[in-house]
């Protein structure tokens, strides 16, 4: 596409319509110089309901975003590049999809399991996650210390990427031994539903010991 160039899509959707939409470009596919920025419009095909430049700001910079359709109607969608209209070219290609989910998508823990131990090193969290209709966005992982009266859950990170499973690793070998910790999982789709996860009672002792009563 020459410089300046942006592309319009419409589509009809119903009030109430849970509607994700996602547009893959250089952060997806290496061989592209796409960073794309894509805006909904309203009916009248010149309010914005809402747009999108970046996954995360300045990490990852394809663009995705989802909205609850207020009204019936015909709806317009287009994608530019981030640096519109100085940029464009045969190297400019994406890949892009609009769904309607209001189903929530299934996970569960791989590892660790609930009062299951961990190791005191660096490993990696893991949980099963699909979604049958727009597809799994991405996974963000958080923790607990045994500490429930002072302590709060903190983001370890997210997982953009399931090709290899959607997992996040976790740096155990400082932390004190304790019995309580906890890990849950934010398991979002393309549509932005989602459905937590969590493993709770987790230790990171590394050894039991009962001592036996002798008598002499």
């Amino acid at each position: 596409c020459p410089n300046g160039d942006m592309d319009y899509y419409r589509f009809n959707a119903q009030a109430g319509d849970h509607i994700g939409i996602f547009v893959l470009g250089m952060s997806t596919y290496p061989n592209s110089s796409l960073d794309p920025f894509v805006t909904l419009l309203d009916k009248d095909g010149k309010s914005v309901i809402a747009e999108n430049d970046d996954q995360i700001p300045g990490e990852r910079v394809d663009s995705e975003l989802h909205i609850t359709i207020p009204e019936n109607g015909e709806y317009t969608l287009y994608v530019r590049a981030w640096d519109h209209p100085s940029a464009g070219g045969d190297n400019y290609f994406y890949t892009m999809g609009i769904y309607n989910d209001t189903i929530d998508p299934t996970t569960s823990f791989i590892f660790p399991m609930n009062k299951g131990r961990i190791p005191n090193d660096i490993f990696d969290l893991s949980v099963m996650a699909t979604d049958e209709r727009s597809g799994i966005s991405h996974v963000t992982f958080l923790w607990h210390s045994e500490d429930w009266q002072s302590d709060e859950w903190i983001v370890i990170g997210e997982d953009w990427e399931g090709s290899d499973g959607w997992r996040m690793p976790f740096n155990a070998f400082q932390l004190p031994l304790q019995n309580q910790l906890a890990f849950y999982a934010k398991v979002y789709d393309r549509s932005g539903n989602w459905r937590g996860t969590g493993v709770w009672n987790i230790t990171n002792s590394t050894w039991q010991c009962i001592f036996p009563f002798i008598a002499k």
